[in-house]
């Protein structure tokens, strides 16, 4: 297993390795100048900010409703923390505030699940919430044409939420990507 808590020393929070930052260096190995590393995982991607800090080329936008494994924001990693009632709202402007887009290469979008409220996250992030989180995420990368590689992470069955719902959640991420190819096919 491996995602976003595994920093370079050690594996943490169910992280034995880190996959975003292992894939954003495969990136810029194959050539990529330029990676966004976009979690909205529920959790704080630490591991993550840590492993890249004072990399070139390659920065973190982090979104999250619980404070497990935060940070101080840096040059390359900025951690925004909401809740339900703003997750929509910045959202949209943290990715208004990313700098010159048009020259991203990459997007590793780690799409968690675990923001739902019935997954593990906050009251407010309801199945219309995650599926407009993924329409905006990737009409953002197909507006600056940049392509996008994404995870499908986090995620927990609890009382009111079973595996099989969890994946369904996991499905919007699909179905939103596949939208965005549709469309640019039609044009």
């Amino acid at each position: 297993s491996g995602l976003h808590h595994a920093s370079s020393g050690h594996g943490q929070g169910f992280c034995t390795l880190n996959g975003l930052a292992l894939g954003a260096l495969a990136a810029r190995d194959a050539g990529a100048n330029r990676v966004l590393i976009l979690d909205l995982d529920a959790h704080c991607g630490g591991g993550t900010a840590q492993i890249i800090n004072g990399w070139d080329g390659v920065e973190q936008f982090d979104l999250s409703v619980i404070g497990f494994d935060s940070y101080q924001s840096s040059s390359n990693a900025r951690l925004v923390m909401t809740d339900g009632p703003g997750y929509l709202n910045d959202l949209t402007r943290g990715l208004c505030d990313i700098p010159r887009p048009e020259g991203i290469d990459l997007v590793i979008y780690n799409a968690g699940m675990d923001v739902h409220e019935d997954a593990g996250g906050v009251r407010g992030i309801t199945t219309h919430v995650v599926i407009e989180r993924e329409r905006l995420v990737m009409a953002w990368c197909q507006h600056n044409h940049i392509p996008v590689a994404f995870v499908l992470a986090g995620g927990y069955s609890t009382a009111r939420h079973t595996m099989g719902e969890v994946a369904d959640l996991h499905v919007h991420t699909i179905t939103a990507a596949t939208n965005v190819v549709a469309d640019k096919n039609r044009v």
